[in-house]
């Protein structure tokens, strides 16, 4: 190594530091969207009996079935945060709630502002 006053990095330490639960390295977050979009109106009511048919039977989850996104969003380390609270994981009296949370939703925002002002939710 010559004598200059360059820093010369030889290794590196992954640590495990306090995060939210969307940016958890140890499970990943899988951001779920609401589809949107404009709906067209059937023009007859057979039309609409099936399209109502077809979506509760093949579209819509039983409710007894896990959704596996939410499955994997509960999961959490022991460093991960809830977005909402601002505590940990472990700590938050809403997680089966809040553990969808991340800060790219007004929605989600909105409530972390509210709870930090004092609220319940």
């Amino acid at each position: 190594m010559d004598n200059d006053d360059d820093l010369v990095v030889v290794g590196e330490q992954r640590q495990n530091l306090p995060h939210a639960r969307f940016h958890c390295l140890n499970h990943k977050f899988i951001k779920v969207r609401k589809t949107g979009g404009v709906k067209r109106q059937p023009t007859h009511i057979l039309t609409t009996f099936c399209s109502s048919l077809v979506a509760r039977l093949l579209l819509v989850p039983h409710p007894l079935q896990a959704n596996p996104t939410s499955i994997h969003n509960k999961k959490y380390c022991d460093q991960c945060f809830c977005y909402v609270c601002d505590k940990k994981v472990t700590e938050c009296t809403n997680w089966g709630r809040h553990y969808a949370a991340d800060d790219s939703s007004a929605t989600w925002r909105r409530l972390r502002e509210e709870k930090m002002r004092g609220g319940t939710r």
